[in-house]
């Protein structure tokens, strides 16, 4: 079994008991499960395994050995009937195709910066934590099948899919949703707004973390990144704003090194700026006295970190919502429920402000500082 690497597809043999014993490290793909279309003698099904029992599969890092070198897995539409609910994969960092939707299983494990660029999770999913999925960036909204390619082999969409989740029944069991620093984008959010809309009406507390989001056409400017003519540059202005910035050879090095700089994203879409257009949800999750949503961990506000751009049109500013885009509101509720958040917003109604520095010992000559209230 230790020179294994491929085993096959396993889903024709319609397991009743499954169990890799052994050193299994030199596998790279497991498929005891089957997503594609059947046709038979002109009729059209989708294949199941009703019969098997919950399958051995040595891949988690406290294996002996682990399964290093997975990078395909395929359960789908088994149908587990005995044994455990959860299946653990932290030993796979190179596991870049997981499939298993149909089946029963109820959480899966994967290890912190897994190369995963294609997810599908079932219907039955009660939780779901992901670490650092870099190559994760799209979410898949609308399912298709997987389609032979000119070898037999399914190929899916990349992309991250949630059985059910906007699709059918548009329904959850996930009780506990953490992503940390993921490659989804916006889609994250689009994936916490769904998850909201479906969870609110629900009767039992949903726990909530999302770190190092980027929900925003602007983005740092790293400390090692160069002045490109070609790209538009911003300024934080103190307010919940952004101001145009014009290259000052004199002044470009500083605002760097002091994280006050931001470029635009010409990649990023109007559809997609204009998912966040007021700060409702985010209020929701601020209000700690009710505990529907909480952070993962436990407390009683989601815990959200990163970048975030309200693009809120100029009408929010006065009727019923003034209040909640007033600057000085905005400082003393929305960011101290969430200090790790930057937020900007297209329009705000600006209140006196002040920042408290303290200059650099070495660098301060230079205009370097640290922010302290």
């Amino acid at each position: 079994m230790n020179q294994i690497q491929d085993l096959g597809d396993m889903s024709n043999l319609y397991w009743q008991e499954f169990e890799i014993s052994g050193n299994a490290s030199q596998l790279t793909s497991l498929k005891l499960g089957y997503d594609g279309v059947v046709v038979e003698d002109g009729v059209t099904y989708t294949w199941k395994n009703n019969k098997m029992n919950f399958p051995i599969i040595p891949a988690s890092k406290e294996s002996e050995y682990g399964m290093p070198l997975l990078k395909e897995v395929n359960l789908c539409n088994l149908q587990i009937n005995e044994g455990g609910e959860t299946l653990d994969f932290t030993s796979c960092e190179k596991l870049e195709n997981f499939r298993a939707t149909g089946s029963n299983f109820k959480e899966f494990y994967f290890a912190d910066g897994v190369a995963l660029n294609t997810l599908y999770l079932p219907k039955t999913l009660t939780g779901l934590s992901l670490n650092k999925p870099k190559l994760l960036k799209k979410l898949i909204t609308e399912y298709s099948y997987p389609v032979p390619n000119e070898e037999g082999k399914l190929i899916a969409n990349e992309g991250l899919y949630l059985e059910g989740f906007f699709d059918g029944d548009q329904t959850t069991n996930i009780a506990d949703l953490t992503i940390k620093d993921s490659g989804l984008g916006y889609d994250s959010y689009k994936l916490l707004k769904q998850y909201y809309d479906i969870r609110k009406n629900q009767g039992n507390p949903s726990n909530i973390t999302m770190t190092d989001v980027v929900w925003s056409p602007y983005t740092i400017v790293g400390k090692e990144d160069e002045y490109v003519e070609s790209n538009s540059y911003y300024y934080d202005d103190g307010h919940y704003g952004l101001k145009k910035y014009e290259y000052d050879i004199d002044t470009w090095a500083t605002k760097v090194v002091n994280q006050e700089l931001y470029v635009l994203n010409t990649k990023i879409t109007n559809d997609q700026i204009n998912l966040i257009t007021n700060i409702d949800m985010l209020k929701t999750f601020a209000d700690a006295t009710s505990a529907k949503f909480r952070e993962s961990e436990g407390h009683n506000i989601p815990k959200i970190t990163g970048i975030i751009y309200i693009n809120n049109p100029a009408s929010t500013l006065t009727g019923d919502t003034a209040n909640d885009y007033d600057e000085f509101t905005v400082r003393e509720t929305l960011q101290k429920a969430y200090p790790d958040v930057t937020f900007f917003f297209a329009n705000i109604k600006k209140a006196y402000t002040a920042k408290f520095l303290v200059m650099d010992a070495d660098e301060g000559e230079n205009g370097t500082y640290t922010i302290v209230a």
